[in-house]
């Protein structure tokens, strides 16, 4: 920077000779040095001092004559309180008066490019370095650009999370996120986090703030109003745009600066994460129009007790339920055996209330109900349920028989935990309330569960006995599709079909019609039960089906010989293979009688062989006589 080589005792004869006329007690300021060597700084790097000799006032241009001979020393760190003492004339003086006259100077110098703040770290420019920073203030950054980094800031780094957990109930609820009243992240959600920054239109009327909060939806976030973060994130934003768009050029000087402003930048984004949370640590917290008392320090801790406070105030019935639900309450619950049941009513829950009532006020309206539905209705203002307290609740209310739940078809409690446990299906699963049934209606059920199947009912009440029911109905329609599928050997058993397709329908009546409509189908399903069902079982089970299946075999064997024995000796064979109910009749005992002197008479006529018409009518005739 010099033209020659300057001797130090020379410069600090300057600065005497300077002060020599002042009061005894006075300092030297490091300032005064640079009149010491003005005379030998070349002329072309003066230029920003002699341009701000006439636009800047006598503490600021002290300012900038200190920083230019620090400007190649980095051992200094150049902050507003080492700049202040650098600055002291005077032993006894108001110092924070100074400090603060210093601050003031260095914010005006900044803005009009003599300096650049990295941190708290000043910095003399260079005429270069002064155009090029001329050049990045120019850069338009648009404000949405400086919101959403604001955002990023504040969200991201410092308080990062996207959802509130409520500690009570262990539960995630997630949130808007506005700056400024605009929204930034987050739709159609019941609760919000608005950063207030001193670019609010409002920001410092307190009860005008406070009074846009009420409704208890909103946790405000005030930042103080100092170190002008959104003033360092344009700085950052412009800075980082203007060294994208003009780095790699021939001019190696600029691209010396920029790699400079590039490390400086990215300790700039550092600093910015660091005033954010230093703001958010004193930020006031309002809810509802009211301040919160959460004191001051992390900011991550001061907004989780501030978020158990907006939850409460959104969520005003969320107080109705207690404890932590998950998949395995759901099944708990529809598995659990509640003594109660055995005998006096029992006391729902407020919650299971509120959700059987509400189920009792879409019915009457007609106004068709899933499960999806529920979840979706409790989740929001005034609940804030999770969805597996509610489907704990709906699961409930089906075990005490309050509720029913269907698809295609009622659900049984093993198909109601599969249905409630799988998110997929919850918006086919159909929520009704349970219609209710006297004891005797039930105890008739139970009756003829018993006459029927030949057990008992292990139900305890309309629900348990009803699903006991459809249980058993569905296994009689296995049974009776096993035996009808085997019509194909059985003829007969083509009448049991039938009955597996009633069967299989009883099994998937709710329980209305079975309590209700029950002297419609009893009657029938007992007389054939006893005529045919008990029947046909019976005859598989036993020997009759060995006795016919010997016949069969004998008549497909000997078909042809058969025909020239006489009729009434082949008949009952004949007659138990064409019947529909060879069980029945006595046709089993004759036929096993028939079969014997047949297979005999057959026997013997197949030894003689063909044209042994003697020996044949002497064994026909012997047979007729025994």
């Amino acid at each position: 920077m010099a033209v020659g080589e300057r001797s130090m005792l020379s410069v600090f004869q300057e600065v005497a000779k300077a002060i020599k006329e002042l009061p005894v007690g006075r300092l030297a300021s490091f300032d005064q040095l640079y009149d010491g060597i003005r005379d030998v700084i070349r002329a072309d790097k003066q230029q920003t001092m002699v341009t701000a000799q006439n636009q800047v006032g006598e503490l600021e241009l002290r300012i900038l004559k200190a920083l230019f001979l620090l400007k190649w020393v980095p051992q200094f760190k150049s902050t507003a309180r080492n700049i202040a003492i650098l600055l002291i004339q005077e032993p006894n003086f108001d110092i924070r008066a100074h400090e603060q006259a210093v601050k003031d100077a260095l914010i005006n110098l900044e803005s009009q490019s003599y300096l650049q703040r990295s941190g708290e770290i000043y910095e003399f420019l260079t005429d270069k370095e002064k155009d090029v920073e001329q050049e990045i203030k120019r850069v338009e950054v648009p404000d949405s650009v400086v919101v959403k980094t604001l955002h990023g800031v504040v969200f991201d780094d410092v308080l990062r999370s996207n959802k509130i957990r409520f500690e009570d109930i262990g539960n995630d609820y997630p949130f808007a996120q506005k700056i400024d009243d605009g929204l930034i992240k987050g739709r159609d959600t019941d609760v919000m986090v608005n950063l207030v920054t001193p670019e609010h239109p409002n920001y410092g009327s307190e009860g005008i703030l406070h009074s846009r909060n009420m409704g208890g939806t909103e946790l405000m976030a005030i930042l103080p109003a100092k170190d002008r973060l959104l003033d360092q994130i344009r700085s950052y934003l412009k800075t980082d745009l203007y060294i994208r768009q003009n780095s790699g050029g021939e001019d190696e000087a600029l691209n010396a600066i920029l790699a400079v402003r590039s490390r400086q930048n990215s300790a700039r984004r550092q600093e910015i994460t660091q005033i954010a949370d230093d703001l958010l640590r004193t930020a006031v917290l309002v809810v509802n129009g009211q301040t919160l008392s959460v004191g001051e320090g992390d900011p991550k801790n001061r907004f989780s007790k501030a978020y158990q406070e907006l939850i409460r105030s959104a969520f005003p019935k969320l107080k109705m339920i207690r404890g932590s639900f998950s998949e395995a309450t759901v099944a708990q619950v529809v598995k659990e055996q509640d003594d109660l049941l055995e005998g006096s009513a029992i006391q729902l829950s407020e919650a299971e209330q509120e959700v059987l009532v509400d189920v009792e006020r879409l019915q009457k309206l007609g106004e068709r109900l899933s499960a999806e539905d529920l979840v979706r209705k409790f989740e929001a203002r005034p609940y804030g349920w999770s969805n597996w307290a509610t489907l704990t609740f709906i699961a409930r209310l089906y075990r005490l028989g309050k509720l029913e739940l269907r698809e295609k078809e009622l659900l049984s409690s093993v198909e109601v935990i599969e249905a409630l446990t799988n998110i997929r299906r919850l918006g086919g699963v159909s929520v009704r309330k349970q219609e209710q049934f006297d004891t005797s209606t039930v105890n008739a059920l139970k009756r003829f569960h018993q006459e029927l199947f030949n057990v008992q009912s292990l139900g305890t009440d309309a629900r348990s006995t009803c699903e006991a029911f459809r249980m058993a109905m569905a296994e009689e329609a296995q049974d009776l599709r096993e035996i009808a599928a085997q019509a194909a050997s059985y003829p007969f058993l083509a009448a049991v079909k039938p009955w597996a397709e009633q069967a299989e329908a009883m099994a998937k009546k709710d329980d209305g019609y079975l309590l209700n409509q029950l002297d419609t189908f009893k009657d029938s399903w007992l007389d054939a039960e006893e005529d045919l069902l008990t029947p046909l079982k019976q005859f598989l089970n036993g020997n009759q089906k060995s006795v016919y299946d010997q016949v069969k075999a004998f008549e497909a064997r000997y078909g042809d010989e058969l025909a020239d024995l006489p009729a009434d000796l082949v008949a009952p064979m004949r007659t138990l293979l064409a019947s529909d109910r060879p069980y029945a009749g006595g046709l089993i005992p004759q036929a096993t009688n028939a079969h014997g002197g047949t297979a005999e008479a057959a026997g013997a006529e197949a030894a003689a062989g063909p044209g042994q018409g003697p020996a044949r009518d002497q064994r026909t005739g012997g047979k007729a006589q025994g």
